[in-house]
Order: C-alpha cells, then sequence, then structure tokens
C-alpha cells in the first residue's frame, strides 16, 4: 500500500498518519504491520513478568530444582517452571494476531490444534518437574500431547527426500493415519531433542530462539507471513524468558521440561507448518540442520550409553557442554560456542533451502561434527566405543556369519576366552592342558 501524500504534522493528523503507516503491511509482510510490532513487543513483556511471577509461585509449590554435586552444580535451590511463562505468553500472542488477521490461512481448528498441543506439552514437563515421572509414562504423556496438533493441524499429504516422494494420499484412510503417525513422532522427537539436551542455563531457550527465527527467515522467503508471524511470535516469548535464565551470575528459573518439552513441541509445529501440504525434501533437511547440533549431541549420548551397556535414559556428564566445560571454558563461553554452531547450521539450513541445494546444509554439518571429533573435542570417544564394539563384534564371528556381541552391563565389552596352552615339561609326564588365568577387566 502506497504511502499517502505528505501531510502537515499536527494532533489532528497524527492518528491518521498512524492508522495508514500501521496497516500498509495488514496483507503483507509483518514487519511493515506497527500492530504486530506492538504485540510482539507485548509478549515480551509478558513473558518477562510471567517469569518473575513463577519465581514466587514455584518454591511454594515444589516445583525446585537442587544442586547435588555431581550434574547438578548450580550453587543454589532454583525455581522451574520457566517454559509456563513461555508457553502463556505464546498463547496470549497467537490469540492476539489471530484477532489481528495475522495467523496462517486456513481452519481455526489449526491454531486450536497449536495452542492445545504447546499447553499440553507444558503441562507434561510440568508435572514431571513437579512429580518426577518413569521414562516410560513421560513419553506416553508426549504422544497424547501431539495428538491436537495431529488431528487438528494443517495436514501432511506427502514427504520429499533426495527425490523419492511418499504420497499419503494414494493410500486413503490409511494414509491419513500414516501421516498423523508422521506429525506425533515428529513433535515428540523434536521434544526430545530439546529436552535431552538442556543442561547449561539459557541453552534450551537459546537453542529455541534460533530455530524459531531460521524458521521466521525461512517462511519469510517463501512467503508464508503467516507461519512467519507466529514464529516471531514463539521467539518473542522465548526472548522475554531469556534474562531470567542467562548465566550472568546464576539462573533465577530454570525452564524445566515444562519449557524445554513445550519449546521443543513448538518448534516441530512451526516447522511442519512451513509447507504443510508437501513437506518437501529441502525443507525437511533444512528444519533439522536447524537443530542438528542438539540432536547430534543427543544421538551420540543414546550411542554412548547403549555401547557402555547403560540405559539410552541414564543421565551422565558427558554432553557436549559438559566436555567444552572439562577443556575449561565458562559456562558463558560453552554457552556461546554451542548458540554459534546452532546458528551455523541454521543459517545453512535456509540458504540450503533457499537455494535449493539439498547438500549445503549436510555438508556444512558433517563438517562440524567431523572438527570436533578431529579436535578430541566431542564424538571422539563415541567413535572409540564403535570401533571396538565392531572390533569385538568381528573376531566373534562364527562358522555361521558375525555373531553380534552386545556390551555387558559393567560397560566392558567381554574379552575373547583364551586358548588352552600343554604343559610339556618333563617332571609332569603327560602334556595336561593348564588353563591361564582369565585377564583381568578394565576397571
Amino acid at each position: 500500500m502506497p504511502l499517502a501524500p505528505l501531510l502537515p504534522l499536527s494532533p489532528e493528523t497524527l492518528p491518521l498518519l498512524f492508522a495508514h503507516v500501521s496497516m500498509a503491511g495488514a496483507f503483507g509482510e509483518p514487519w511493515l504491520d506497527l500492530r504486530v510490532w506492538a504485540v510482539l513487543f507485548g509478549m515480551t513483556v509478558l513473558a518477562a513478568a510471567g517469569a518473575g511471577v513463577v519465581r514466587w509461585i514455584a518454591p511454594r509449590l515444589g516445583a525446585v530444582d537442587a544442586p547435588d554435586g555431581g550434574r547438578k552444580r548450580h550453587r543454589k535451590v532454583t525455581p522451574l517452571w520457566g517454559g509456563i511463562a513461555v508457553v502463556t505468553a505464546f498463547v496470549a500472542g497467537v490469540a492476539a494476531f489471530a484477532a489481528l488477521g495475522r495467523t496462517p490461512a486456513g481452519p481455526t481448528a489449526h491454531l486450536w490444534g497449536l495452542t492445545l498441543t504447546a499447553a499440553l506439552f507444558c503441562f507434561v514437563g510440568a508435572w514431571d518437574d513437579r512429580r518426577p515421572m518413569r521414562a516410560r509414562t513421560k513419553l506416553l504423556g508426549m504422544f497424547l500431547a501431539a495428538l491436537p496438533f495431529a488431528l487438528l493441524g494443517p495436514s501432511v499429504t506427502q514427504l520429499e527426500l533426495s527425490g523419492y516422494v511418499l504420497q499419503f494420499t494414494d493410500w486413503g484412510l490409511w494414509g491419513q493415519v500414516a501421516a498423523a503417525v508422521f506429525v506425533v513422532l515428529w513433535l515428540v522427537g523434536w521434544a526430545n531433542v530439546v529436552n535431552l539436551s538442556d543442561g547449561l542455563d539459557g541453552l534450551a531457550s537459546g537453542v529455541g530462539w534460533i530455530v524459531a527465527m531460521a524458521i521466521a527467515v525461512h517462511s519469510a522467503l517463501v512467503g508464508q507471513w503467516g507461519v512467519t508471524t507466529l514464529a516471531l511470535a514463539f521467539s518473542a516469548a522465548v526472548f522475554g524468558f531469556l534474562p531470567h535464565n542467562l548465566p550472568t551470575k546464576r539462573a533465577k528459573i530454570f525452564l524445566g521440561d515444562s519449557g524445554s518439552l513445550a519449546i521443543g513441541a513448538c518448534l516441530g509445529m512451526l516447522s511442519l507448518w512451513i509447507e504443510s501440504k508437501t513437506f518437501s525434501g529441502v525443507t525437511l533437511v533444512g528444519v533439522l540442520a536447524a537443530g542438528a547440533v542438539s540432536g547430534w549431541d543427543v544421538m551420540t549420548a543414546m550411542a554412548r550409553r547403549k555401547l557402555s551397556g547403560q540405559s539410552i535414559a541414564a543421565a551422565d556428564r558427558h554432553h557436549l557442554h559438559h566436555r567444552l566445560q572439562d577443556r575449561g571454558l565458562s559456562v558463558r563461553r560453552t554457552l556461546a560456542v554451542i548458540l554459534s554452531m546452532t546458528a551455523l547450521t541454521a543459517a545453512a539450513g535456509v540458504l540450503g533451502a533457499h537455494w535449493r541445494t539439498p547438500w549445503l546444509a549436510p555438508g556444512v554439518c558433517a563438517a562440524l561434527f567431523a572438527g570436533l571429533a578431529a579436535a578430541k573435542v566431542f564424538g571422539h570417544h563415541e567413535a572409540a566405543l564403535l570401533g571396538a564394539w565392531a572390533g569385538a563384534a568381528w573376531q566373534r564371528r562364527t562358522e555361521y556369519g558375525i555373531r553380534i556381541v552386545r556390551p555387558s552391563r559393567s560397560g566392558a565389552l567381554p574379552l575373547p576366552e583364551a586358548e588352552p596352552v600343554l604343559d610339556a615339561s618333563p617332571a609332569a609326564g603327560d602334556p595336561q592342558p593348564v588353563r591361564p588365568r582369565p585377564a583381568r577387566r578394565a576397571a
């Protein structure tokens, strides 16, 4: 909408000029609409104020995280439930943008699916913060929380990756079921990636803000202004919470599972909304690249625990942020390094999707992870475990093929049995087999 002719500035013309400028982007770019900026500012203030309220309520209800001298090295008991402030501000922003007509085109049920799923993931995490649940119960809760968006949200009709297309519409009713299952798995996967990698002040909220901004930029490049507005709304809600969670001196409040699960689920929902009808391979790779650092951290942790004979849900101090701190980096520098790597992979994902070059994002991620492993910062220990497991499996092969050797519960790989040695000394008479003492297992 072109600007009106020059008007004389006066108390009578200022309201007219403001209204004209505020409506300039009402049906296009959201950053040209002053009402959008007003709502984003209000969301940021609401999230910041909500975090202060939760800081006062959470300790009185027992939702706190106490240091244990091991993995939890913060100095004082810290309130949890920071995700409640983030989700509250985000839901309020979605309602405001829906009233302004700035949400994606489609039925209102799509927005109901978005807000209900975000609230349910927050509720599951908040319950786990207050009363820790078993891993299976928590996972079941996440599957149930993802159902509203899978049933009410925008449908995914096909998947495309490396030239291969999976058309859900060709399967009829079963195709709709398969699409809903894919959406549920996608959301639960994103929620677990953010949740399991959240072990540092400001890490989950910082990663969530970067990925949300990457989704906003990508959706703007493809002309999905409604998705751009939602992504900006979510980034504003996270940004308002960040000052309470940054490691300036110490975090005043933690996101907790209520925040990490909700942030992961919201990122998954927004990424699906970019191309709801056709979730193309380029977009899929770009979105995965945005969260590649956290995803790689979680995948290596699971592989390390499995190869060491531990449960994949067991907690340890071998995540990426632990390795960086063990090399002498402070909490602030560790956070800066991880967020910088996340910004790098997110930029590669956005550029690769915009330039239609699917190899760009995987190439940048592979080079980054290979460099970390070569410098013996992260990933080299897991590679050594995998090599030892593969070598032991090859040595234990039988005449029927290779027999897979599972690591013991103690974490050590089984040692091959020693062959008997014949004692042929003159005083022994007939040679007798003598078995040597078994080798001592490594501690």
